[in-house]
């Protein structure tokens, strides 16, 4: 759903408005950039100090700019860094795929079917569900396993941006979308969430709950609205950030035990959750705000848009 919503918003953001030269490409890389870089740079150099994980000059290199994207993409610092380094190949594929949406829809669409049969090739030939989801873990954050995903994002605006769905329909494909998730029979290991046929039902399942909430025209009680644009735009900072309050708030309630002072873990992880959301939401507006220009305000529907 991440990767749908991502290329969803990034198209919603820069369809029209980017244009494919140089200078257009030099303005939409760098807003990336300002977008993405800064508090992962943050983020990295909190988990080094405050963990004491202290990497080899080769990892440092890699992950500050951004190279472990294209290899090494499971040789990582910050926790989730991972699928930074997929937004970044999806990044570059983006005007790529903007170009054939306006120049030549046949190879557009040849292109995604092309990017579907990688995807279907990972569920079904190099993922293993007689393996475990853990040890298979580089090839799964392999980003050619998830940039289909990006790209059907992307179609998904182009093609449904200006096509209206009665509110019936689209709360019929949210309800379908979720009863498939919570019904589908599965068991086991992880692994078998990622492969063969559930790879591809879950996969449609995602779809229809994202489209019937694209083209959804329901207006949202004004307090729910303002806490959930309040959530939209620290969500980059609460995906970073989450691990490290995780980690410090857990250590502290551990002294706390050691002094003889029990604490549920339920009430230990909702500290670490509104935690993470005061923080995140600081980092958001005194730390992320520093490195983006001056906007008019609009509806966030993404922390990478």
């Amino acid at each position: 759903m991440f990767y749908l919503l991502s290329g969803i918003t990034i198209h919603l953001s820069y369809s029209h408005k980017l244009k494919l030269n140089s200078k257009g490409l030099k303005v939409f890389f760098s807003n990336r950039i300002k977008r993405l870089a800064p508090l992962y740079y943050l983020a990295t150099v909190l988990t080094i100090v405050l963990f004491r994980q202290v990497p080899d000059a080769r990892t440092v290199f890699t992950n500050l700019t951004g190279l472990f994207s294209i290899y090494n993409w499971d040789i990582l610092i910050v926790y989730g860094g991972w699928s930074l380094g997929n937004e970044l190949v999806f990044y570059a594929a983006f005007p790529v795929l903007l170009w054939l949406s306006r120049h030549s829809q046949p190879k557009y669409i040849a292109t995604l079917i092309f990017l579907f049969f990688i995807y279907a090739y990972f569920a079904f030939f190099k993922l293993d569900n007689t393996r475990t989801f853990i040890s298979q873990w580089k090839t799964y954050i392999n980003p050619l396993n998830q940039l289909f995903l990006f790209g059907l994002g992307t179609a998904i605006s182009s093609k449904l941006r200006h096509i209206k769905l009665s509110g019936y329909i689209a709360a019929a494909l949210i309800l379908i979308g979720i009863f498939t998730i919570y019904q589908y029979p599965i068991s086991g290991d992880r692994s078998h969430l990622i492969t063969g046929a559930p790879r591809i039902i879950f996969t449609i399942a995602c779809i229809c709950i994202i489209v019937g909430i694209f083209k959804a025209e329901f207006r949202l009680p004004e307090n729910m609205h303002k806490a959930i644009m309040l959530i939209a735009k620290s969500s980059y900072s609460i995906y970073l950030l989450h691990p490290i309050v995780y980690r410090l708030v857990m250590k502290t309630f551990s002294i706390a035990l050691n002094h003889g002072l029990s604490i549920p873990f339920a009430v230990q992880v909702t500290v670490s959750a509104l935690a993470t959301l005061g923080i995140s939401y600081l980092a958001y507006l005194k730390f992320q705000l520093l490195f983006l220009e001056p906007q008019k305000p609009k509806l966030v529907v993404s922390a990478l848009s």
